[in-house]
């Protein structure tokens, strides 16, 4: 008879275990599998490969199918630890009246690297004593052993429960060096995971609030929050990037039904907001201002005697700097200078060490312009050029000579005198 056999393991519950899963294969002499369904098997465990005195035995009818065969060593007889200290255990079988050998060496560790779940009705109030309750395996050729090495935290009067009930309980995770890196915490609230560092300093948080809201933090080295990525921020998701003194930097959020996003100064005050959805359209606004206009840094000539408002033209003597026009119709026209009537640029182009940077040239959008309506009435939409009162601009009538010469169009009427009003910057 021919056999082959090969162990599982099992542990019942969180004790050790005193039964051992036993599978095998019989054959007969001609290779053929063996079909009966109660076959009298006897099982011996030995602690030499031949000779001796079993120091367990068993025998059990077995049901064998297909030559296969399970059995639960210990059902009837329990295997003590004594029998599993052994440095060599062998395991001999007989079938009926048939020894079979040779007998074989148990390699297999008969304990169960998962024990049974534990429940709250499990654990008694107050019958956990030791804070000791993490395990590390000491292997052994035939068993193995746990024992206390880590800390297992165990806080209120629940270990495991549900959200719904009335306790909160705490898992850390300790590195070599004792300090929490991982905890994990849970309440009637919802539940929290930290990840910390080697120095025991908080690097993510994850969260979850009762309303059902979830949201992730981000910490710097020194432990301050900077990153937020928050689930529900009324009735929508948010981002938002701080500074290590907590003053919000960036902000994007729903606003709206729409994308919201924010740029917020060294004061905490929003510089730059975009809007996705304004009267449906998008919008930008800039040091509190809507975009208006785009505008560049130049170098000006005689700049104290330029305002912004006023219309300036390319200086002919350096062909790189501005000044101020004072001929109809030049053609040198670059400009409007931009922040009059308190409407800054919205954006600027250019190096900010520009020692004009307080009155950059807004070369397109809307800005407010000096006009002369001396020679002609204004009305909006009227082509504006260069105007003989420096820095003015005028009424376009002649088209020949306004041919290049074209620095916006009026969006406001002005029947006479000189006034600022509202034009669209655009160059022709």
């Amino acid at each position: 008879m021919i056999w082959v056999g090969f162990c599982l393991v099992a542990s019942p519950g969180n004790t050790a275990p005193n039964t051992i899963n036993f599978q095998g294969i019989l054959k007969d002499i001609s290779g053929q599998p063996i079909i009966n369904p109660s076959l009298s098997m006897t099982f011996s465990f030995f602690n030499i490969s031949t000779g001796g005195t079993a120091v367990w035995t068993e025998t059990l009818n077995t049901a064998v199918s297909d030559g296969r065969y399970h059995v639960v060593l210990g059902n009837q007889t329990p295997i003590t630890a004594d029998v599993l200290s052994n440095d060599d255990l062998w395991i001999e079988i007989a079938v009926e009246d048939d020894t079979l050998s040779p007998r074989q060496k148990i390699h297999s560790v008969p304990f169960a690297l998962q024990g049974a779940p534990i429940t709250g009705a499990d654990i008694q109030d107050g019958s956990i004593t030791d804070s000791d309750l993490g395990f590390s395996v000491l292997q052994n050729p035939h068993g193995g052993t746990f024992t206390a090495k880590q800390d297992l935290k165990v806080y209120h009067k629940v270990i495991a429960g549900n959200p719904e009930g009335a306790g909160s309980g705490e898992m850390s995770v300790l590195c070599p060096n004792g300090t929490e890196v991982v905890e994990i915490e849970g309440d009637d609230d919802g539940g929290e995971i930290k990840l910390r560092t080697g120095a025991g300093e908080t690097s993510v948080g994850i969260y979850t609030s009762g309303s059902g809201d979830g949201y992730i933090r981000l910490y710097d080295g020194a432990g301050e929050n900077t990153v937020v990525l928050d689930g529900k921020n009324s009735d929508g998701g948010a981002l938002y990037l701080s500074h290590q003194d907590g003053d919000k930097l960036i902000a994007l959020r729903e606003y709206g039904n729409a994308g919201y996003m924010e740029v917020m100064n060294e004061t905490g005050s929003a510089t730059v907001t975009i809007d996705g959805d304004y009267q449906g359209g998008g919008r930008i606004r800039i040091n509190g201002q809507t975009v208006n206009d785009y505008a560049e840094y130049f170098n000006l000539t005689d700049a104290d005697a330029i305002l912004p408002g006023m219309v300036v033209s390319i200086n002919p003597e350096d062909g790189s700097s501005l000044m101020l026009t004072n001929s109809a119709y030049d053609k040198k026209v670059a400009g409007i200078i931009s922040g009059a009537n308190g409407m800054r640029a919205g954006m600027v182009i250019g190096q900010e060490n520009n020692e004009n940077r307080d009155k950059p040239l807004a070369v397109s959008g809307m800005v407010y312009g000096y006009v002369d309506a001396t020679n002609a009435p204004v009305d909006v939409g009227d082509l504006l050029t260069s105007s003989e009162a420096p820095g003015y601009a005028m009424k376009a009538t002649d088209r020949d000579r306004a041919f290049g010469a074209i620095v916006g169009k009026a969006m406001e009427s002005l029947p006479k005198g000189k006034q600022l009003i509202r034009i669209l910057v655009t160059l022709q």
